[in-house]
């Protein structure tokens, strides 16, 4: 008889072992072809709803006693077995949570939850091999279900194992044949391998499928964008323009592309004004344009580049004055031209229209930290701490606004919680020490100012220009000014550059 089947019938054989006993007959024995339950299968079954529900309310050793109680009775039933594997890898026994789960594959060998269970949890474990094999028989005994090729494929992808990959991609397409999920899969394998122009073949089998649906153009050109071959993009761009001439953005992007004759920067935003100023042109891609030149810019600080960027950027925001992202490329503009005080408040136009993008937040942070508007820091960066209280970044230029500001109370208060909350961040534990090294030199110790500042840098591979400003600050009160002026040059090649070290190097 089956333990847990659905629905109880009534107990006929009790009724008549009941009638045998008072005519002094032989009890009748039960037939085990006999679908119906029997008290000891009831009281089992009940067994394993109590430690169901035992688990679910957290009293896992509980449910593990009952259900092996359930499993002397019945020791052939892969469902007890499967149980018991769950309820050890809950309690991260790996070893019996095995042995259980190998138990029930023995006696439910083509059991989808068992094998199911399996795969997730050789996967959770780390063992690749019987993941991999677990994967492939979930496969085998499903081989229309998407699920388990996507999930096999996904495990092969982030172990860069594009190779396995793409074969599981091949056979999902010959068990289920050619979809637009497996021909996208089988494009980002390639990709992600550096095989542009395969990954490129395969999104063309959806375009010859799909002639008139332009999304599938648009991959094609993102994927050539993405590489930076944009001249190999035309030909999609004018698919696109043919099939939605209204399309702005296709035809931006193919007079972009297209035009031979751009040979610098200055041609190419020259070429870009009269697309800026249309109104028709979504600010999106006009960004998207910017941004590499805008980065360019902030890599190499060019005065003709950032001349000409700050020009386009003028007229972005006249065209899209209520936009953050104009405000905000503006302001990033600005910054690395050094116009420090201007991109501020382009950074406080932004926040004033959208306050989720914390790289806003921590540009004019560290725009208010250059030009040592110290109150206005504080109040930012307490703000920035309601919005984003697990960013350790904000506690820690709360702390520098307190220390510039003498409260070296709240300055080591706020630092404690930065350390606390970036623990794992060498870059701001070098900032943090450092400003660490700033207080103790407040306090005139110099000596472990010196100790924490020079532990700062070290820290940091000798990049941290604030520590090597205040490390110039402590040799310069210790008359030192050889190291001082070191100490001072360091951070300013470094392109630390507030407005107090630009005074002490004049």
């Amino acid at each position: 008889m089956k333990l847990f089947q659905v629905g109880r019938h009534l107990l006929f054989t009790l009724a008549l072992f009941s009638q045998a006993m008072v005519y002094g007959q032989t009890p009748v024995e039960p037939d085990p072809n006999d679908p119906r339950m029997t008290e000891d299968d009831i009281a089992l079954e009940d067994k394993f709803v109590n430690a169901k529900y035992k688990a679910l309310m957290g009293k896992t050793d509980e449910a593990i006693k009952i259900l092996d109680t359930v499993r002397r009775a019945m020791p052939s039933n892969g469902a007890v077995f499967l149980e018991l594997a769950k309820l050890y890898n809950t309690k991260k026994e790996y070893n019996f949570a095995e042995a259980n789960l190998n138990s029930a594959i023995k006696h439910l060998p083509e059991n989808m939850a068992v094998r199911e269970f399996e795969a997730s949890f050789y996967k959770q474990i780390g063992r690749d091999e019987e993941y991999i094999a677990a994967a492939n028989k979930l496969i085998q005994l499903a081989p229309k279900s998407n699920k388990y090729y996507d999930q096999l494929l996904s495990f092969y992808f982030n172990k860069k194992n594009y190779s396995a990959a793409l074969e599981t991609a091949n056979r999902w397409e010959i068990a289920c044949g050619m979809t637009e999920l497996i021909v996208k899969q089988k494009a980002a394998i390639h990709e992600q391998g550096g095989d542009i122009e395969s990954a490129v073949t395969e999104i063309n089998r959806l375009v010859d499928k799909f002639p008139t649906n332009v999304q599938f153009l648009r991959d094609i050109v993102a994927l050539y964008e993405l590489k930076g071959k944009k001249q190999m993009a035309v030909p999609y761009l004018q698919k696109i323009v043919s099939l939605q001439p209204e399309d702005n953005n296709a035809k931006l992007a193919l007079m972009v592309y297209g035009d031979q004759n751009v040979k610098s920067d200055s041609d190419f935003i020259a070429m870009l004004s009269p697309l800026i100023n249309s109104q028709e042109i979504s600010i999106d891609t006009k960004v998207k344009e910017l941004i590499p030149l805008v980065s360019k810019h902030a890599q190499r600080p060019d005065t003709t580049l950032g001349k000409d960027l700050i020009n386009v950027c003028n007229q972005l925001i006249l065209l899209h004055p209520n936009d953050a992202k104009a405000h905000a490329i503006y302001a990033d503009v600005l910054m690395n031209d050094g116009k420090t005080e201007a991109a501020i408040i382009q950074y406080e136009k932004t926040l004033t229209l959208n306050k989720r993008n914390y790289l806003v937040w921590e540009q004019l942070m560290k725009g208010l930290d250059w030009v040592g508007n110290f109150d206005q820091l504080d109040k930012t960066a307490s703000e920035a701490v309601e919005y984003f209280p697990n960013n350790p970044l904000s506690y820690y230029y709360v702390a520098k606004a307190a220390a510039m500001k003498n409260n070296s109370k709240k300055a080591s208060e706020f630092l404690d919680e930065a350390s606390l909350i970036g623990a794992k961040n060498e870059w701001l534990n070098s900032k943090i020490i450092g400003l660490r090294g700033y207080l103790s030199f407040a306090q005139n110790n110099q000596t472990e100012a010196i100790k924490l500042l020079q532990q700062s840098i070290d820290l940091s591979q000798q990049k941290n220009g604030e520590a090597f400003e205040w490390l110039g600050d402590v040799y310069t009160s210790k008359g030192q000014m050889m190291e001082a002026k070191a100490a001072f040059g360091m951070a300013l090649s470094l392109g630390y550059r507030s407005n107090s070290l630009m005074l002490k190097m004049k």
